[in-house]
């Protein structure tokens, strides 16, 4: 695709998602891909204090009633949105979240998915759309590098005024291995798991940076990028062979 088609949301959805989750089938040896959410970021991380980003602790997002309720990030309340890198390092979803989505997406099959009889996999594509990327590259965190998820990464809710995300944020360790691709060009991609139904796996922690603090920011282009969430499915969809881009939603 040319560089303005990422702006144009129809051929998105008709040629890259398409072309993605084609890959992904491939890549990964799986059953079925279904897009669920893509984001095009043009721009650098933005600027937000502290005491305007609240980000609860982990309550369960499949309850009703009170415990249902959530911190709001404020950032709409500035005027502001998510469509630019981030440098808050996190995990994308939890495998309980995707299972949700799973079930959402095919409410034919809701109660077969949430049985846990289908492996279901959230993986991320990520890719630059202009290149050589100079500064704010995405950084991946190796997974073997996080020896105790469930002390390392803390479950938050993201809230949206219409959908929450669960998602998972990163606490500090020294330990942590982290790699990221000099000068990425828009023929390179990241493919990496975000949450997975195997519990033997672990997700792939993530974030922008910039590569040196001593750059003038402005002398350099800003980061542009394309990143694509998919939830891949092994065993229990054997009779289902189409890619799935057509269902594209958000969680309610």
């Amino acid at each position: 695709m040319a560089y303005s088609d990422y702006d144009d949301e129809d051929k998105i959805k008709a040629v890259y998602l398409r072309d993605v989750a084609n890959r992904l089938k491939t890549l990964l040896n799986a059953q079925h891909v279904q897009i669920f959410e893509h984001t095009v970021s043009h721009g650098n991380p933005l600027c937000i204090p502290a005491h305007d980003f609240l980000i609860c602790q982990h309550v369960n997002l499949l309850s009703k009633g009170p415990k249902a309720s959530r911190h709001i990030p404020n950032l709409y309340r500035l005027g502001l949105h998510l469509q630019s890198a981030t440098s808050i390092a996190h995990v994308d979803t939890t495998s309980p979240w995707a299972v949700a989505m799973a079930a959402q997406l095919n409410p034919s099959r809701a109660n077969e998915l949430r049985s846990g009889k289908a492996r279901i996999q959230c993986v991320n594509f990520w890719r630059p759309i202009t290149g050589p990327v100079q500064d704010w590259p995405l950084a991946l965190c190796s997974a073997t590098s996080i020896k105790e998820p469930s002390k390392q990464l803390e479950p938050c809710d993201l809230v949206y005024p219409d959908y929450v995300v669960e998602n998972r944020q990163v606490y500090h360790d020294t330990g942590y291995d982290w790699f990221y691709a000099s000068e990425m060009m828009p023929n390179e991609a990241w493919v990496f798991l975000q949450s997975d139904t195997d519990p033997s796996t672990k997700p792939v922690a993530h974030t922008a940076f910039p590569l040196s603090e001593d750059l003038d920011p402005s002398s350099m282009p800003a980061r542009e990028s394309i990143e694509v969430r998919a939830l891949v499915y092994y065993g229990g969809f054997e009779d289902v062979v189409d890619v799935d881009v057509s269902k594209s939603i958000t969680p309610s």
